[in-house]
């Protein structure tokens, strides 16, 4: 198996254009899944990360530049475990100090060969004090049945989340005050 600086070594020697871009049924039936039940994954660059404990800026400033051969990255993969808010719930925590995630949209769900496989859900970083939106948007693809026999006897649940993290263009229709206040909200400029 290759070691991140081999296979960055290797990401160079491809042509231009080629780079780290798979498809939402690839990400949970192939990636998420072979995690899922610890099953080896090819040489990538899909991350562990506690990465609710992250501001988007800091996560995509120390993920390494890996969708893409050149290295400029426009979108980050990561695998992070589930973080429940309660012991006995569904709910996740999704949220570092200084802001959160925060769902938008309903669920889509995530179908291979016409079987629903997984499920996609859209989420944008806000800002804590100010409860602002940012840029910074991520998907969140988890298994559809959380449940998978590791043996005959036993049972585990799915603690594995994978993510892709990106930062939207800005809004054509958006003003320069509100682009300059999402910057600030964003690099953590706001005054108290």
């Amino acid at each position: 198996m290759m070691n991140k600086d081999q296979y960055e070594a290797y990401l160079k020697t491809l042509l231009p254009g080629v780079r780290f871009a798979p498809r939402d049924d690839e990400l949970v039936g192939f990636y998420l899944m072979r995690k899922v039940l610890n099953q080896p994954l090819p040489p990538n660059c899909i991350n562990d990360v506690l990465l609710y404990n992250y501001h988007p800026r800091t996560l995509t400033a120390n993920g390494g530049n890996m969708s893409s051969p050149n290295g400029v990255a426009k979108e980050w993969y990561f695998f992070t475990p589930k973080d429940r808010k309660y012991h006995h719930s569904n709910r996740s925590t999704r949220g570092p100090g200084d802001g959160f995630w925060k769902t938008t949209g309903v669920d889509k769900p995530v179908k291979s060969s016409g079987k629903v496989i997984g499920w996609k859900k859209t989420l944008v970083f806000h800002q804590r004090k100010s409860g602002r939106k940012t840029n910074w948007m991520m998907h969140e693809y988890t298994l559809s049945n959380p449940w998978q026999r590791i043996d005959k006897n036993e049972t585990q649940l799915e603690n594995w989340e994978l993510c892709r993290v990106y930062k939207r263009k800005k809004d054509r229709n958006q003003s320069p005050q509100l682009e300059i206040s999402l910057l600030e909200a964003d690099f953590g400029l706001l005054n108290n």
